[in-house]
């Protein structure tokens, strides 16, 4: 991640994060990438994008970065996020 995240304002930490996760979520080459496989990498950003959400009080805000976080990371859970196959 770009500098450190805890210097970094939550709601951009919790969009940045669910970018990432977004884009491993959409790639089939991460092993040729970034060396590991896409369901370690999806489960790891996973978890940085759930922790940000929460430290962004997502439940709570109306800070429309945190809420497009949300949904974006909805979208890569949800097993819907190969574009190209609609």
């Amino acid at each position: 991640m770009i500098g450190n995240p805890d210097n970094m304002a939550k709601p951009l930490c919790a969009i940045l994060c669910s970018i990432y996760t977004m884009a491993v979520a959409s790639m089939d080459e991460c092993e040729s990438v970034f060396g590991e496989s896409k369901e370690v990498l999806h489960a790891r950003y996973s978890t940085f994008t759930r922790q940000a959400l929460v430290n962004a009080a997502f439940m709570r805000t109306s800070d429309i970065s945190v809420l497009v976080a949300f949904v974006l990371y909805i979208i890569s859970i949800s097993g819907h996020s190969d574009f190209e196959s609609r």
